[in-house]
């Protein structure tokens, strides 16, 4: 590592040594395949990878005899902070950890401990063959990827860059695939209240007609008419919310992906935008019918047979 710190001190700005391992973590309800994450210098840590929990509070690197969980694994497991599990390595052999912290994470599952803990339940020291690397400010990472990868000993390199635009090209199409969503369940809103407002008028024909002719203005008859539809919306949207929030963390449930974690999380505009716009649909099917009403002729309706 010093001799990359020599050869690339242009470009790179520092550098960090950890071992990563694939292990497995058995709890009382499931087991999982995770990455076992330990850094040479903890110290360093906070500078390359940023562990804090729900609330937003730093997480401390762990201790001996204990490890840090990203959330989704945490879930997986069915533990919390303080619970213990048990570590299995690709050679089977197991140790036991407490849960110290449950860290957010979007992307991949880890469990983090200390070397010292390593060393204490395995006898071997860590393996550090991996290096994390910050590139300065006014150095391209494309650039010096290519110029690392090229030095001896180098047999992969990752740009964490690369897969921040995978994601959010996959959070595009997401978000088109939401967007498709709303669009057909506005289409249907608009095509349910048309009907109901258009066989309501149908079947009243000579009840508004009746209002007419007793000198209702075309507003006032509007109201009469309408108010039930706005009534029968707004039951709708109280009801649509409920079951919604419980549609919406079950679809979420469903499309699970084992590395990636999406947070079920409906913001309170969310429901306002929601409710917006179920009534101002309501609001354009009354506008389409209005001039409907306008164009009952009151004298053939009151002659009409019902």
């Amino acid at each position: 590592i010093e001799e990359l710190r020599s050869e690339f001190s242009d470009t790179i700005e520092d550098m960090m040594l950890l071992c990563e391992d694939s292990v497995d973590l058995v709890s009382d309800d499931a087991t999982k395949e995770v990455t076992m994450v330990i850094a040479q210098d903890e110290t360093q840590m906070k500078d390359f990878w940023h562990l804090y929990d729900a609330d937003g509070d730093d997480i401390a690197y762990p201790g001996k005899g204990e490890a840090v969980l990203t959330k989704k694994t945490a879930g997986k497991l069915h533990v919390s902070v303080g619970d213990t599990l048990t570590v299995r390595t690709e050679d089977m052999q197991t140790f036991t950890v407490t849960v110290s912290g449950i860290a957010v994470n979007y992307v991949y599952n880890y469990i983090y401990i200390s070397e010292d803990t390593y060393i204490r339940e395995l006898g071997d020291e860590p393996e550090y063959k991996l290096i994390c690397m910050q590139v300065k400010d006014d150095a391209d990472v494309y650039e010096a990827s290519a110029e690392v990868v090229d030095y001896k000993g180098v047999q992969q390199i990752t740009v964490s860059e690369d897969m921040r635009t995978r994601l959010e090209s996959m959070m595009d199409s997401l978000d088109a695939v939401v967007l498709m969503v709303i669009i057909c369940a506005a289409a249907l809103a608009f095509i349910v209240l048309y009907n109901l407002t258009n066989i309501n008028i149908i079947e009243r024909v000579r009840e508004i007609a009746t209002i007419k002719v007793l000198g209702f203005y075309p507003g006032e008859t509007a109201q009469y008419v309408f108010r039930e539809n706005l009534m029968l919306t707004a039951i709708g949207a109280a009801i649509g919310l409920l079951l919604g929030k419980w549609l919406h963390a079950f679809v979420m449930n469903n499309i699970d992906v084992d590395v990636v974690s999406f947070e079920l999380i409906i913001y309170p505009k969310s429901y306002v935008i929601a409710v917006v716009l179920t009534f101002a649909f309501a609001l354009l099917v009354d506008l389409a019918m209005f001039f409907r009403l306008k164009k009952i002729d009151m004298a053939e309706s009151l002659k009409s047979v019902e």
